[in-house]
């Protein structure tokens, strides 16, 4: 009897002390994420004072305690990204990653290592006007996260970096390896760290956890040529933001392309249609001419853009006559229209429209008209890089040249390719 009344007694015991022990385990798990959260801005708060300059060395272990709490995946409905915190300013966040990550976006998803998620808004971007600018900030309405440092100070190839990010979105992914190159002045950094679809957007630092460059883009079908914006060019990014702050308004959607261009023919734009539906048309219909002052023009703002946005659109390899000439056409309609002060992204088009139909004439007045005028460095450096083309072509060994070095310094690689290749005398 007294047996029975042990065991009973310690069954019930036992039955207790797992009721506890669920109890506090569901307590614990209720609570795991403020406890999470808690414990990333204690570190935060750590290594903001560990790390207030760029002399001292850490592990890679340290690296990755530094920045766990600073890089985040960026998503979008388009794709995803990387991005890092680089400053907190009042009762905001601030950080930075590629234009061509956020893309047209107004706002975007960011998830941090501890599984929270943010909604931060874009509040500059560069638009990847060149490759030097492919650089966007976004601003939470809260402090989060732990500032990189950014190295400011000259770098030096053969340094150990690595490279943090979210490849095929795989959050905190870390690389390693070293600065192969320095390249443009400074101004782009080439390593061999890994890099992969995702990491555009993240931090490459060295072994002080100082970012030196915001990774970006690769050669594709290489090993190891690997490209990262100086991080002095991030640095200057956000004081422009800051001087003069502003978020650049998103282009309008492209409209239905098949009836905006049946509408545009139909009105005449072409003095060769002749009110014909465009599937009427011939190639006797295009032919090649210089923009005149009587050629019919868009009537009003909103054909005008409608024009712009097939141009723009549509406007990649040109691979037939028909089509470099309907664009030719396209582009001196609305270099004709009474809205344009300069564009140089169509006057670029009719540039390349003209030297795909052999009109040397025409594409070199453009491409002088874009190097003149244009206030994008992308866009000079094509200009550049095709005219530096037209002359190799010539045989005016020299002046091509001469024109595909100006186009490197404006950020366009090939021209370089090009330089080392029939330059080197």
């Amino acid at each position: 009897m007294k047996a029975k009344t042990n065991y009973l007694a310690l069954t019930f015991f036992t039955a207790l002390l797992i009721f506890i022990l669920h109890s506090l385990r569901s307590i614990k798990i209720e609570n795991r994420q403020d406890l999470v959260i808690s414990e990333n801005i204690e570190k935060a708060n750590y290594y903001k004072n560990t790390n207030e300059t760029c002399n001292k060395v850490f592990t890679l272990e340290e690296i990755s305690e530094i920045s766990k709490y600073s890089v985040v995946e960026l998503n979008t409905m388009q794709g995803n990204g990387s991005a890092f915190v680089i400053k907190h300013d009042k009762n905001s966040t601030y950080l930075i990653t590629n234009s061509h990550v956020v893309e047209k976006n107004s706002k975007v998803n960011l998830k941090w290592t501890d599984g929270t998620e943010n909604i931060a808004e874009v509040v500059y971007n560069g638009r990847n006007t060149n490759i030097f600018n492919d650089l966007a900030l976004l601003k939470l309405p809260l402090k989060k996260g732990n500032p990189l440092k950014l190295e400011l100070n000259k770098i030096s190839v053969g340094r150990d970096v690595v490279a943090i990010g979210s490849p095929k979105g795989l959050g905190f992914t870390i690389t390693r390896g070293i600065i192969s190159a320095i390249r443009n002045d400074g101004k782009l950094i080439q390593t061999d760290a890994a890099i992969n679809q995702g990491n555009s957007g993240g931090p490459l630092l060295d072994k002080s956890g100082c970012v030196i460059g915001i990774n970006s883009f690769i050669f594709k079908e290489t090993e190891g040529l690997n490209f990262a914006i100086a991080s002095s060019l991030a640095e200057n990014f956000f004081k422009e933001y800051k001087n003069s702050p502003k978020r650049t308004k998103l282009p309008k959607s492209i409209h239905d392309k098949n009836s905006v261009r049946n509408n545009i023919y139909s009105k005449k734009v072409f003095p060769e249609t002749n009110n014909e539906d465009l599937k009427s048309l011939k190639k006797s219909d295009f032919k090649k001419k210089s923009c005149k002052s009587d050629l019919n023009v868009p009537d009003s703002f909103s054909e005008y853009l409608d024009y712009l946005n097939i141009l723009k659109a549509e406007f990649k390899n040109i691979n037939t006559e028909d089509k470099a000439s309907e664009y030719l056409d396209i582009s001196c309609a609305l270099i004709n229209s009474r809205w344009l002060t300069f564009d140089s992204s169509i006057q670029l088009k009719r540039a390349q429209s003209s030297i795909f139909l052999d009109d040397k004439k025409t594409a070199f007045e453009t491409l002088n008209n874009i190097i003149n005028n244009s206030k994008l460095d992308r866009d000079k450096g094509e200009a550049y890089f095709l005219r530096g083309n037209i002359q190799f072509k010539l045989n005016n060994i020299k002046n091509a040249c001469n024109d595909w070095k100006k186009s490197n310094s404006f950020g366009k690689l090939d021209a370089e390719d090009k330089y080392n290749k029939f330059c080197s005398f």
